[in-house]
């Protein structure tokens, strides 16, 4: 057994949103609390978010008895005796878990403690609510694997450790990256990285949520309901649209993505 450093009295259960079948979720007040691995973190949850995700596997793929729930934040209360050692108990944290997974049971953001990867812990700056931090894992998460491991954009996450805020507009021959759904949470989070990082990032979205996005970063922000959508950010680029990124994932997305990347 692992050796768990904690200096609260914790319980053993717990109350928890459980699945029940399809769509379904049953609270439970007598579950048990997840057991700790060596590279495991407990945390006490105050806040959760809702993805897309949590409505989706719990339709078409639902693990029933288990835990459901992705996004949380939360207070660290028990680290496992492998867990890094930039977190300590008490520290205000956010995350995520995969919930609804027949393989942990036990282990869902849905639940009074959460059982985490320790290493995967998102420390919270004192300026940020729970339920702000809470938003962060799920989005993040997919914005820097789409943007560094699959698009592999020009910059290696390791460099935006502690980089400053850019003070001034990326270099001119800087490459444009379109995030295509900029308002979504994963866009948003996307565009904030590609801003990071030095690039041009552009979006898409409706324009009521222009200043959203120009707000998180955004160079420039296009209608992606109006016909000529692909024509004005090829005209924008110059044809020199680099990267897209699609946070809608849907076939009508995808297609205006080839769509707008086309040289006319």
């Amino acid at each position: 057994m692992s050796s768990v450093t904690s200096t609260l009295a914790l319980p053993q259960r717990q109350n928890a949103l459980v699945v029940a079948g399809p769509g379904q979720l049953s609270l439970h007040q007598d579950t048990p609390l997840p057991p700790m691995a060596p590279d495991m973190a407990l945390v006490r949850t105050v806040a959760v978010a809702i993805n897309p995700v949590d409505a989706k596997m719990l339709d078409y793929s639902p693990a029933v008895g288990s835990i459901h729930g992705y996004d949380f934040a939360g207070v660290l209360v028990a680290l496992g005796s492998d867990g890094p050692t930039h977190l300590s108990i008490g520290d205000r944290v956010a995350g995520a878990v995969h919930g609804n997974n027949s393989l942990e049971p036990r282990v869902g953001a849905f639940s009074q403690y959460v059982g985490a990867t320790a290493e995967l812990l998102l420390k919270i700056p004192d300026s940020m609510s729970f339920e702000e931090a809470s938003t962060l894992g799920i989005g993040l998460a997919t914005a820097g694997l789409a943007l560094f491991r699959e698009l592999e954009i020009p910059v290696s996450i390791e460099a935006l450790i502690d980089r400053p805020e850019p003070e001034k507009d990326a270099t001119p021959n800087a490459a444009f990256v379109l995030v295509s759904g900029g308002s979504t949470a994963t866009g948003t989070r996307a565009i904030q990285l590609l801003k990071l990082a030095g690039l041009r990032p552009i979006a898409t979205c409706s324009p009521a949520n222009f200043a959203l996005v120009l707000g998180f970063g955004a160079e420039k922000a296009f209608d992606y309901r109006s016909p000529d959508c692909a024509k004005e950010i090829r005209a924008y680029t110059r044809n020199g649209l680099k990267y897209a990124l699609d946070c809608v994932s849907e076939s009508d997305s995808a297609q205006l993505c080839y769509g707008y990347n086309e040289v006319q």
